[in-house]
């Protein structure tokens, strides 16, 4: 899947890569006005507003090799440009022609780095070299990139995001700091706060010689905390390296036997002459001690698709979740659309409101949600969903421009439910394949229920109407606003219908049984080839 973030609506937009084929590398993206373009491991593909959905580009067989590097446009899209493994081929939209062209015709290299355009002229970056073609002469230039010159100082203090902090004492001496500390602010529907900080942090000491101390202190991982302190000496000592704190073992070369963790300490001695082919001493001692922290653990996972049951009652709709917001002008402006929710008094998110205030009707005090983070809005049908459920003490009111007017509903007060919807249903899976999904009904007295009773068949197959179905997030949504029996909807629920589900959804990823791996110890095989 991959999103477009629309900044006139503020919400992202998500494309469906299915079509483009589950196990292509993404390779670049080029944008082309309101369309763009794929470039893949396995093809070229142009997203069509029009039919919503990827095309691929069938002209690209004529190329002389299909080992795809790069591509260009012109500014004004009507040629394209391809580099391949041979070389550069240049296809004009309008006539449907190509050209191409290789180091037998003039071109200094075959393959570039990066590749861009300049009115009709194309040129690419190769090592130290920036090569150009202009169409009219028909002809390659090259030239060579300037150098960047450094200036050595004795002392000096460096500071690099990318690649760290450097204090140069002089004599060989030097302080290298690299690392990060992240925080996350987390907040819920109400606006209680809660920081989270976590740490990444490495030292170097260069002693002069070869020698160094390291340190190290990674908090990152919320299960654990790893620290520790490692000296390093020069090629030539015989003490190679001391250490204490969280350290890693290696353990052979077979495949699935990765290194280990171990906290305590250890070292590495060396004693006699080098041999002068491969430096080693005819005598080496290593020796650590310590608890293991890690153990190895092998996981298999068959496909990138799983079969899946479920039970669900009917009184396990989504309570206080979804809420219908009605425009009596067509579907409803997305952009115009301010969702606010009551705050307690004294809480964290009523520190800078001064007083209540009225939204439809309500005195309170609201606090204003944020879309995407707090809620999304289905504008064709005009259901918001909320990120976490609404509670039950809150109100929940929208603002939206319809017709030119702002208007302001209450779509749920406390005690009292107006527009909220109680008949969307989870089905315990997400990114479910269509074909796959099977639902039964069973009453209290175990007899199956059809479909078409709750209105989920109409066409008569057997089968549940797609209509109903949000395959991607795995919501079940019935036509009726309450399908079931009044009992179920009462405080003390009573249920009275079982939703028996089964199903084979895709997994963008797999959960292994482990945490708190080592980084590194990782080995992943595809039918037994290292991947």
């Amino acid at each position: 899947e991959m999103l477009r973030f629309d900044f006139s609506s503020r919400v992202f937009q998500s494309f469906s890569l299915r079509d483009i084929g589950p196990y292509d590398k993404l390779l670049g993206v080029y944008q082309e006005g309101e369309a763009f373009w794929l470039l893949t491991s396995s093809g070229f593909w142009r997203f069509d507003p029009q039919a919503n959905g990827f095309r691929p580009f069938l002209e690209l067989n004529l190329l002389l090799d299909p080992e795809l590097h790069t591509v260009a446009f012109s500014p004004d899209g009507g040629t394209i440009w391809f580099n391949t493994a041979t070389g550069l081929s240049r296809y004009i939209r309008k006539d449907k022609t190509w050209t191409y062209f290789n180091e037998a015709s003039g071109m200094p290299v075959t393959v570039f780095t990066a590749l861009f355009t300049s009115g009709d002229e194309i040129a690419g970056i190769k090592g130290d070299f920036i090569h150009y073609y202009k169409p009219v002469e028909d002809r390659w230039y090259s030239y060579q990139l300037a150098s960047v010159v450094t200036v050595s100082r004795e002392r000096f203090f460096m500071f690099s995001p990318s690649e760290g902090s450097v204090l140069n004492f002089g004599g060989g001496y030097k302080l290298h700091l690299t690392g990060s500390r992240t925080s996350w602010l987390f907040r819920d529907i109400l606006g209680e706060n809660d920081v989270s900080k976590r740490n990444d942090l490495k030292l170097r000491l260069e002693l002069g010689g070869g020698r160094s101390i390291n340190a190290m202190y990674n908090d990152a991982d919320f299960s654990d905390i790893m620290y520790g302190v490692q000296y390093r000496g020069a090629r030539d000592d015989n003490i190679q390296s001391l250490q204490w704190g969280d350290a890693r073992v290696e353990k052979g070369s077979r495949e699935l036997l990765q290194s280990f963790g171990v906290f305590g300490g250890g070292g590495r001695v060396v004693f006699g002459e080098k041999t002068p082919r491969y430096h080693r001493s005819f005598v080496e001692v290593s020796a650590v001690e310590g608890h293991k922290t890690t153990a190895l653990t092998s996981d298999f996972f068959n496909g990138r698709t799983r079969t899946n049951t479920a039970t669900i009652r009917d009184v396990d709709y989504r309570k206080r979740e979804f809420f219908r917001v009605e425009s009596k002008a067509g579907p409803l402006d997305a952009g115009s659309i301010r969702l606010y929710v009551t705050v307690k008094e004294g809480g964290a998110a009523t520190r800078n409101l001064e007083a209540d205030t009225v939204i439809a009707g309500y005195v309170g005090r609201w606090k204003a949600l944020f879309p995407v983070r707090d809620f999304t809005l289905d504008a064709s049908r005009g259901v918001v969903r909320l990120a976490a459920p609404l509670p039950r003490e809150s109100a929940l009111a929208a603002r939206y421009r319809e017709g030119g007017v702002m208007r302001e509903v209450l779509l749920s007060i406390p005690d009292s439910i107006l527009h909220e919807l109680r008949n969307v249903y989870f089905l315990k899976g997400v990114s479910i394949i269509p074909a796959s999904l099977r639902i039964r009904f069973h009453n209290s007295l175990g007899r199956t229920v059809p479909l078409s009773a709750y209105g989920l068949d109409g066409d008569g197959d057997g089968r549940l109407d797609p209509r109903f179905v949000d395959y991607k997030n795995g919501l079940l949504r019935f036509p009726a606003d309450l399908p079931f029996p009044p009992s179920v909807y009462r405080d003390s629920a009573v249920s009275d219908v079982t939703i028996l589900v089964r199903y084979e959804s895709m997994s963008s990823g797999f959960v292994l049984s482990h945490d708190r791996i080592v980084r590194g110890s990782e080995l992943i095989l595809v039918d037994g080839i290292p991947a």
